[in-house]
């Protein structure tokens, strides 16, 4: 249980430092669930969406909640709700041109936040934490 809290925790800096550096560059998004809805929206693949009921299961956000971080993300232009071509009842949730260079930049500046967080560590004390996870 104590490494699962660290692993949390080690999260919740990662993500508070991201969300700093993007809040200083006056660049959107700016809370921790629309980089959630963005990145998770990159990682299918594409055409890049889901349905807001999807990310809601992913991110264990109330459908409330999920509906105002999409009209935040929509407002800003990185996101568009359109209707799944499968279903007509059924909207799906889906990058713009302008979201997937913005979480492009997010990705890379994360990933550069985890190799900054573990490079003090030396090559033994990184396979030891691999092996314990």
């Amino acid at each position: 249980m104590f490494l699962l809290s660290r692993i949390g925790r080690l999260n919740q800096l990662l993500l508070t430092n991201v969300q700093a550096e993007l809040k200083k560059s006056g660049k959107k998004p700016k809370t921790e669930s629309e980089c959630f809805v963005l990145i998770s929206l990159l990682l299918q693949g594409e055409p890049y969406s889901l349905s807001p009921t999807t990310l809601c299961a992913f991110s264990m956000q109330t459908p409330g909640g999920m509906t105002k971080t999409l009209n935040r993300l929509e407002d800003g232009g990185l996101i568009r709700r359109r209707t799944d071509r499968d279903d007509r009842r059924a909207l799906l949730v889906e990058l713009t041109a302008k979201g997937l260079k913005s979480v492009g930049a997010l990705l890379d500046q994360t990933l550069t936040g985890y190799a900054d967080a573990f490079r003090p560590l030396d090559i033994g004390a990184l396979k030891e934490l691999i092996r314990a996870l």
